[in-house]
């Protein structure tokens, strides 16, 4: 997908990874000449906006199964693109699934280092038990729960002496002889251990949960357990409010580059930006690409885009 990415101008080659790894376009229109255009009559470029379509249509299909299984209407949700490649797609994307809205976050596309540095430290314990749950004994499950406690929290507090620390104890349930689980939280420590009413308790969040999903409840089945899991970690950073200021400018175009814009089925000259050169309170007009070192948003036509306070890019449909 970079090659045709690449074949369908949406990538600098001379800027890709910060310009540490250039690219060679060339070599990329060979390629999917050699290896997609050749058995199909098609030159590299239309390879590489076929292979765009594919792709784009099989992330919308599995968005779509996914929304249906849990009986949502994506059109109400605000789509939020991280990854290198993603904000590549997103727009194109949210035109499949009738999506208005979509985020892209500062540093999406090393947003999992971000992430995994921001994120609190936690350990989790998890042990396999495949029995039916008001047949176990209650006893039983609350040893094996503290011993659980008692290892994650020795591995946190090694690294962490004296910070605030959460447990959130899950069981993963099933109907039995089914092949997917359902994960129910237990009480928490403080409230006691666990008795036999804390089994009861387990089965109705469980059966209310497949309720919710799938619309039903399955009489005189028998709900099992399969997994145990405790995880014990330092308190989170408080999640803060984010204001989109109004837009009182637009932003001029300095240069434009051709671009595939797929849901017009042609190129068209797209305006280029870099983000870091962005500012609140302006806007950008699709078709655009907002190039920055390791990822290129693409804001397709009849889109507009500006920046929240604290640097995330929002692209919508223009009204």
């Amino acid at each position: 997908m970079t090659d045709a990415n690449l074949v369908l101008g949406r990538i600098d080659p001379d800027r890709f990874a910060a310009g540490r790894m250039p690219l060679d376009g060339a070599l990329s229109r060979q390629a999917l000449s050699t290896h997609i255009g050749q058995a199909l009559g098609m030159d590299a470029f239309w390879a590489a906006a076929g292979m765009s379509e594919m792709v784009e249509e099989n992330m919308a299909n599995a968005a779509r199964v996914h929304a249906i299984e849990r009986g949502q209407d994506l059109e109400n949700f605000t789509m939020v693109a991280f990854g290198g490649a993603a904000p590549l797609h997103a727009g194109r994307l949210a035109q499949k699934l009738g999506i208005t809205r979509v985020m892209v976050p500062a540093g999406a596309g090393v947003g999992s280092a971000i992430g995994f540095l921001r994120a609190p430290v936690a350990f989790e314990v998890v042990r396999s038990d495949l029995s039916v749950l008001l047949k176990i004994d209650a006893q039983g499950v609350e040893d094996r729960l503290q011993a659980m406690h008692d290892e994650a929290l020795a591995v946190v507090q090694t690294a962490n002496a004296g910070a605030t620390l959460h447990v959130l104890r899950l069981a993963e349930l099933r109907y039995v002889g089914q092949g997917h689980e359902l994960r129910v939280r237990l009480p928490p420590p403080k409230d006691g251990p666990i008795v036999r009413g804390s089994l009861e308790a387990l089965v109705e969040g469980f059966e209310t949960a497949y309720e919710q999903i799938y619309g039903l409840r399955i009489p005189d089945c028998d709900v099992e357990v399969v997994t145990w899991s405790v995880t014990v970690s330092t308190e989170p950073q408080a999640a803060q409010a984010v204001a989109l200021p109004p837009s009182i400018q637009q932003r001029d175009v300095v240069s434009t580059r051709p671009v595939w814009e797929p849901a017009l089925g042609e190129q068209r000259p797209f305006g280029l930006h870099w983000r870091f050169d962005l500012r609140t309170r302006e806007h950008i007009t699709g078709p655009a690409l907002v190039a920055e070192d390791e990822t290129t948003i693409v804001i397709p036509a009849g889109w507009v885009a500006r920046l929240d306070e604290q640097g995330h890019l929002m692209m919508e449909v223009q009204a």
